[in-house]
């Protein structure tokens, strides 16, 4: 109940979107001028800034990055983030969900078949197993290998 007052008092604009999950944030905004959506990023951020200094929590820049979506190519200007320049991304990941500058599913797609062959190979001395029922086999593919494949597809 106190995280759910904790969040409930963050604060909002009315440019941007957040989401949340867990300790990580997404916060978004569009236009389809690049240094209008990095400004109403940046305000936002320092709205945040003060916000979490006033409740004693320590935002990392460190693992904080920023990417412009875009169908074309621009040059957004650098966020900050206390004071610290935040590093531009080729490819975000959010909550498990790769995308990259021009919101394509390759990374995702490219970085799910890696996962899925790679299960697939420790389990295929199972899966090609003459010895194994073939309910047995559906089991292990329900379980190991279908979450995997679409996880965010």
């Amino acid at each position: 109940m106190l995280f759910n007052i904790y969040i409930s008092d963050q604060p909002i604009s009315p440019h941007t979107l957040v989401g949340d999950f867990a300790d990580d944030k997404a916060i978004l905004t569009t236009s389809s001028d690049p240094v209008l959506a990095s400004s109403y990023i940046q305000n936002y951020l320092n709205t945040l800034e003060s916000w979490y200094k006033t409740w004693g929590v320590k935002m990392n820049e460190a693992k904080s990055i920023h990417d412009t979506f875009a169908l074309h190519h621009s040059i957004c200007p650098t966020l900050f983030l206390n004071n610290q320049p935040l590093s531009p991304a080729q490819c975000v990941q959010y909550l498990g969900i790769l995308t990259d500058r021009r919101l394509t599913w390759k990374p995702h797609i490219i970085s799910k078949t890696h996962t899925l062959n790679d299960r697939f190979h420790l389990l295929r001395p199972l899966l090609t197993s003459k010895h194994m029922k073939l309910s047995n086999k559906l089991l292990l593919y329900k379980l190991q290998l279908r979450p995997i494949w679409t996880y965010g597809i």
